[in-house]
């Protein structure tokens, strides 16, 4: 693989790399727990000896290979149901194998070498130059309830530097905007680093976005500036979205075993501006996650006093704010998916005859690898603000309960907001409530799409309205005198405007996760 190149989508996928050895019998003879066994094989498939299977290992399951003198040392990681609810966990194996069957140890640790490289063939970690570059790792000891430091040392450090052997060089962030400033300020992060990874919540996702793009060199990052994310914070959407594509359990140990395979899918980014005034320039914000306003965001923002509580801190504030609901007043704008009229909009991105977006380096290919390049260019959305959208937009200006625009599936741990959504899919899903929908939400059915959210079941409600575009305008407004518009948060963080404008681009960057395709279909088969 070439210096500073990422895992392609073939790779991603599961495709076999090239192996440097033709590796089905590995030669010579093997100790495996001080005794000598038979069989020993290592190839595409993965590891197994003599038809043991407490030492088989498939190839998907391998995270780490080492070898020492004579000894060749396999890590890997499987799923298995556990306990009365047949829950998954992940469960490591480890495999010490000594090549015995040569006359002189420097013999036996050239095979346990030869062997060591077919591994790392296996994990498509074979470039020396590639392998000896850091992953950058940010961990914020003040996300959440405050123990990332302690998931990162305790379990985290183990699977990626410990199990598979990475390099890491770790920044512990001190204040807000330390990581963004240490992002922009890097003189040659692609050199650098094989990737970063962010053990937070879905803020520090967020600044390390807006570091990466606010660079010069921003293309050269996206493409080879992977990023992964273990869940440290109260909400870790972004954690949990990319785990459930891998079709792993959310866990910290299932968030790390993602980054230690270094395979790589798209991830779609939305370029935002932000309006204070139609006549002010805008502020512009790359989004990842999702764009929350109305109900959702009043709770989201409205409950940061209390992160000590964790994920529980979300539904304390939406029972505090049920008390006294809130509508709020909007002009939404979008352009509908594949070109569909109002009235026969599709209403997820997997709904039939809906072809996928293009890819913004398909698009753009003149950006590929640039070292000095301007921001993204908008093209979809309406030069300015004072420019109305097409009219092939579709345009709603109504009184609104809640919308909640998502990137990938789940916006927090237990909220599986747009289950149809896949990291690089190519569509933002909007979703919203309004007075002159389907049907208008009292406060009963906003106890029921809160409490649907967890398993995606809200979507079935009447009064939600879902459909995906690639681009919106949101301009909001005061439903009476002194009223406020409501606040709008994109990834969980609050921004200032009175209007924005948002498009999507499909594969800007790229995030650490395995096969969501092959992902999507266990899980389809498991209903």
């Amino acid at each position: 693989m070439a210096k500073g190149a990422v895992a392609d989508d073939a790779q991603a996928s599961g495709a076999a790399p090239m192996l440097q050895a033709d590796a089905a019998a590995m030669a010579g003879t093997w100790k495996c727990k001080g005794r000598k066994v038979n069989g020993v094989r290592l190839d595409a498939a993965g590891l197994s000896v003599g038809g043991r299977a407490d030492l088989r290992l498939k190839r998907d399951e391998i995270i780490g290979a080492q070898v020492e003198g004579p000894v060749l040392r396999l890590v890997g990681y499987r799923t298995r149901r556990v306990g009365v609810m047949r829950s998954t966990r992940l469960e490591r194996r480890e495999v010490l194998l000594e090549s015995v069957g040569e006359k002189s140890v420097e013999a036996n640790c050239a095979i346990a070498k030869r062997y060591y490289d077919v591994a790392m063939d296996l994990l498509g970690r074979s470039d020396p130059a590639q392998e000896s570059k850091p992953l950058l790792v940010f961990v914020n000891p003040a996300s959440g309830i405050g123990i990332s430091t302690r998931l990162w040392d305790a379990i985290a450090r183990k699977v990626l530097c410990e199990d598979a052997n990475h390099v890491v060089e770790l920044v512990r962030t001190t204040r807000q905007d330390h990581a963004l400033d240490l992002i922009k300020g890097h003189a040659d992060l692609v050199a650098a680093y094989k990737g970063i990874v962010i053990v937070s919540g879905d803020g520090l996702v967020y600044e390390v976005v807006q570091g990466l793009m606010g660079r010069r060199d921003w293309p050269r990052c996206a493409r080879h500036l992977p990023l992964g994310v273990i869940p440290g914070g109260s909400g870790n959407g972004m954690a949990k979205s990319l785990t459930f594509a891998s079709g792993l359990p959310h866990s910290v140990c299932a968030a790390a075993v993602v980054v230690a395979k270094m395979k790589t899918v798209p991830l779609d980014v939305s370029v935002v501006d932000l309006f204070k005034s139609k006549d002010a320039p805008p502020e512009r914000v790359y989004s990842v996650l999702s764009l929350e306003w109305g109900m959702i965001a009043d709770v989201d923002i409205g409950s940061e006093a209390m992160r000590w509580a964790g994920s529980a801190r979300f539904m304390v504030q939406f029972l505090k704010n049920l008390a006294n609901p809130r509508k709020y007043g909007a002009r939404l704008s979008f352009l509908p998916a594949g070109g569909a009229p109002a009235d026969k909009l599709p209403t997820s991105s997997s709904s039939p005859g809906l072809q996928a977006p293009r890819n913004y380096w398909d698009l753009h290919p003149e950006l590929v690898d640039s070292a000095d390049a301007d921001p993204p260019a908008c093209h979809l959305v309406p030069p300015d603000a004072s420019t109305e959208p097409g009219k092939e937009w579709v345009t709603i200006e109504d009184r609104f309960t809640n919308m909640w625009n998502c990137n990938v599936a789940w916006m927090a741990e237990d909220a599986h907001v747009a289950p149809h959504s896949q990291p690089g899919d190519g569509w933002l899903q909007l979703q919203y409530i309004r007075d002159n929908g389907p049907q208008r939400i009292n406060r009963r059915g906003m106890v029921s799409y809160v409490l649907g959210v967890e398993k995606g079941a809200h979507i079935k409600l009447k009064c939600v309205e879902t459909t995906p575009t690639l681009a919106y305008r949101l301009e909001l407004k005061q439903l009476d005198e002194g009223g406020k518009p409501g606040i709008v948060a994109i990834d969980g963080e609050l921004v200032e405007c009175s209007m924005l404008q948002m498009e999507h681009m499909r594969g800007l960057l790229r995030a650490f996760c395995v096969s969501p395709a092959a992902a999507g279909k266990k899980t389809k088969k498991k209903k």
